[in-house]
């Protein structure tokens, strides 16, 4: 009987031993899930727990200046991320738009520049020398000139018409001399006179030289003529091309011009929403990280 009830009591004792054990490991724990609060102090960075619903990993509060390991909210986290990218974008949009207006702005300085260029061209144009034909006269040929591109056109449109009365006359005399030609010659004959100029030149008879230098006469002048008409539609390119130039490039300082003024007003607008974006997610993190969670 001594025996049972000493047995009885040693069980009784291990038993709140265990108790007790067990009252103290609880207690342990009930005190450790106590400190999982934001802000509270915590030893393994990376570690993770879980306390009244939330989740914490250890690690600087990123809301803070301060680089001690303390318990953080996954909420205070993802707020962080939240606001680190809305900063990058302010950041990001500041040098953009700078980068921008300084690029269209340096367009428009070049479209000036080339306005400027062609203006002076065009300027140059009007008061540049240009030869219109030879004096010979005399000996060497002494060039014909005439001052800005109009006036050279002028000139050059007036020895058309010159070129083309003295080759009618020509072409005229030409069909003249033929007729007394087939007087005394054959089609075969007269044909053979006309395709040897050199040689009718020099024929005894004064007629067929007559024709041959009338032909030659005329092909001279026609000659002159196309010359002539070439280097009119040359002139008259230089003054449409410069101008066509200076339309391109003044509509594009135009259009730059428009495209800076617009992008330059609406910069503070959009660098006003995007620094308000910045503000409330600044205030969203402080409210997730806030100490005590």
């Amino acid at each position: 009987m001594l025996r049972k009830l000493k047995k009885s009591s040693q069980l009784t004792m291990i038993g709140a031993t265990v108790m007790a054990g067990a009252l103290v490991l609880g207690s342990v724990t009930v005190a450790h899930a106590a400190t999982v609060k934001q802000g509270t102090a915590c030893t393994k960075k990376g570690a993770k727990a879980s306390s009244g619903g939330s989740s914490y990993i250890c690690q600087t509060n990123p809301a803070t200046t301060s680089k001690k390991l303390v318990w953080v909210t996954t909420d205070c986290i993802t707020a962080d991320a939240d606001y680190k990218n809305t900063t990058s974008q302010m950041a990001a949009f500041a040098s953009q738009q700078t980068s921008a207006l300084a690029q269209i702005a340096a367009s428009i300085d070049s479209s000036k520049k080339l306005v400027d260029v062609l203006n002076q061209q065009i300027a140059d144009a009007k008061t540049k020398q240009y030869i219109v034909g030879y004096d010979h006269s005399v000996k060497p040929a002494i060039p014909i000139t005439a001052t800005g591109v109009d006036a050279a056109i002028q000139a050059l449109t007036d020895k058309v018409m010159s070129d083309t009365a003295k080759r009618d006359t020509a072409g005229a005399q030409r069909d003249a001399t033929k007729a007394l030609l087939q007087k005394k010659y054959t089609d075969a004959q007269i044909l053979g006179f006309a395709n040897d100029l050199a040689g009718s030149i020099r024929n005894a008879d004064k007629t067929v030289q007559d024709y041959a230098n009338w032909i030659r006469a005329y092909q001279g002048y026609d000659g002159s003529i196309q010359s002539t008409q070439k280097n009119m539609a040359n002139l008259s390119k230089i003054i449409s091309n410069l101008t066509d130039r200076l339309n391109k490039a003044q509509a594009q300082v135009d259009s730059m011009t428009t495209r800076y003024t617009t992008a330059q007003s609406q910069q503070p607008a959009l660098l006003a929403q995007i620094q308000t974006n910045a503000k409330q997610a600044s205030s969203f993190r402080s409210i997730a990280c806030k100490v005590g969670i």
